[in-house]
């Protein structure tokens, strides 16, 4: 329930675009993802806050939510990390074989469609942040594919038509979509534009209400709440309003 009501308002929810093409015509539509971290802050005063963490931490929702995040980088904490439905991320996965599809030779494209029907019945049992090698192999042994050569050829087709990303020092697999480095790139050019802004103004404050006027991809209070939670900011109370301000390191 917290997460359909944070995917249901446009000022805490964040779009993934996919490409929609019914007869033929190229429409826009988007997944809609919600903060890891939105969630964990709507549970963190819940009398079940302890039961539904957990349950988020392992993300076995009945296998319904996958999450989605940027890739680890050495030396950088602020990773943002987002959950969106299971079944909404199949949906993006198959948009992403059919936008790969178009550019492929008919053997290859059927080989890319029987990957990806075999990866979206098996996506639900793999939860945690990465998908093992492991866990891919024990998968394919129990449910082998006829004509794919074994389970590193199933991933290096996921791979190409990015739907997962190595994680080589971890044997591992994060799920991607082919728009969610868009979004990443939206997000970091919101999240320096808001900084810069506060940066600029005298005393390293700007009124909350000032801020929301800013336009861009990312939601301002969105972007706010996560910076809040990362350590960047921090708001201040006052008679006049709220005022954001830059934590001192």
């Amino acid at each position: 329930m917290v997460i359909q009501a944070l995917q249901n308002n446009p000022e805490t929810s964040i779009l993934i675009p996919i490409l929609h093409s019914p007869h033929h015509e190229q429409t826009t539509h988007y997944l809609k993802a919600v903060l890891e971290c939105q969630v964990h802050n709507r549970l963190r005063d819940s009398s079940t806050c302890s039961e539904l963490q957990d349950l988020l931490d392992s993300k076995d929702v009945n296998g319904s939510l996958v999450q989605l995040r940027a890739p680890s980088q050495d030396g950088v904490e602020e990773i943002l990390s987002v959950l969106l439905a299971t079944h909404d991320y199949i949906r993006g996965v198959r948009d992403a074989r059919e936008r790969y599809g178009i550019k492929e030779t008919t053997d290859s494209s059927n080989e890319i469609t029987k990957v990806v029907e075999w990866f979206v019945q098996h996506v639900r049992d793999w939860t945690g942040r990465y998908i093992r090698e492991a866990d891919v192999e024990d998968s394919f042994r129990r449910d082998p594919l006829v004509g794919i050569r074994g389970p590193k050829r199933v991933m290096e087709v996921l791979q190409t038509i990015q739907v997962v990303l190595p994680s080589h020092e971890l044997h591992a697999y994060q799920l991607w979509l082919p728009e969610w480095g868009t979004v990443l790139n939206a997000w970091q050019e919101s999240r320096g534009k808001l900084v810069a802004n506060i940066k600029r103004s005298y005393y390293g404050e700007k009124s909350l209400h000032s801020l929301k006027q800013l336009t861009g991809p990312i939601p301002v209070e969105l972007m706010i709440e996560w910076l809040k939670e990362v350590g960047v900011v921090h708001s201040v109370n006052r008679p006049s309003g709220i005022f954001i301000r830059l934590c001192k390191h």
